[in-house]
């Protein structure tokens, strides 16, 4: 998440099910429904409704919320708007309401298939017009060991590594990126641990601002509910280049050795330890 920007990555999506495999961009209730929705200026108010994108390349869609969804490709779009009855929480009643979905199609039995969007939170027509030119944002890694991405306007550079992750792997993408007449500088990473989360980006102040957590509550108990807390987990970033510590809330710990620095935080919660880092001269 970028400001009011959010960036959607999926990859690796295989199954042999008979049924539709879709990812759902979203699904809200119709308090009318002849609300209306905008797919690359056709407007979809009729109710029933069950719209597919035809072709490829890029879809801009909106909400009943007055969010806007760009979509890379959009092979696979579809709107619907329909009745739905539901079963409760307790199962016990149901319930009936109109509501609205879009959603990707991936078809059956996808063989790694993906998806890339830019959901923007109630933005300007500016905006949305000039991110549909031109994406704010470029995907550096988008597979099975992480997604990185680097938002150009904000600076930041966010990598989230389900495997551990190799800087050497994304070193061409980041090259390529360097070179670009709005690039901002970005962190050499070369190596983060599996299951982390890391975010970094520059301030004005040349020092570096970053983020490191992990969705790992480190819980051991198995069950549907547990009163084990959460423990603490120690997860690695080692950087090419020698840093200095800042500004931190103690959760992180930092040494430098043969040109590298190592930093080491203890994530807890599933909560970010934020620390500033400085390059040594």
């Amino acid at each position: 998440c970028f400001d009011n920007r959010i960036v959607f990555l999926g990859s690796g999506i295989t199954n042999t099910s008979s049924y539709p495999t879709e990812t759902t961009i979203y699904q809200l209730r119709l308090d009318d429904r002849n609300a209306e929705v905008d797919v690359n200026d056709e407007w979809l108010d009729s109710f029933p409704l069950a719209w597919h994108f035809s072709g490829s390349g890029q879809a801009v869609l909106t909400d009943t919320k007055g969010n806007t969804y760009i979509i890379r490709d959009a092979s696979g779009l579809t709107v619907l708007k329909q009745s739905q009855t539901s079963p409760s929480d307790t199962k016990k009643k149901t319930g009936t309401g109109d509501f609205v979905t879009a959603y990707i199609d991936h078809g059956t039995s996808p063989s790694d298939a993906s998806y890339e969007y830019m959901m923007l939170v109630r933005p300007s027509g500016k905006d949305v017009t000039k991110f549909s030119r031109k994406l704010p944002y470029t995907v550096i890694r988008q597979d099975a060991g992480a997604h990185v991405v680097n938002d150009r306007l904000s600076g930041i550079t966010a990598y989230v590594c389900y495997e551990a992750y190799d800087g050497a792997s994304s070193a061409a993408a980041f090259s390529d990126l360097s070179s670009a007449k709005d690039a901002r500088p970005c962190l050499p990473v070369s190596s983060i641990d599996a299951e982390t989360i890391v975010m970094e980006r520059t301030a004005e102040d040349g020092s570096i601002v970053m983020s490191v957590c992990t969705p790992d509550l480190g819980i051991t108990a198995k069950g549907y509910t547990t009163s084990q807390p959460s423990q603490p987990l120690l997860r690695t970033v080692v950087l090419g280049g020698e840093y200095s510590l800042g500004e931190n809330d103690g959760n992180i710990s930092l040494s430098c050795s043969g040109g590298k620095t190592v930093l080491t935080a203890t994530c807890l919660d599933g909560q970010p330890v934020e620390f500033h880092i400085r390059k040594n001269q």
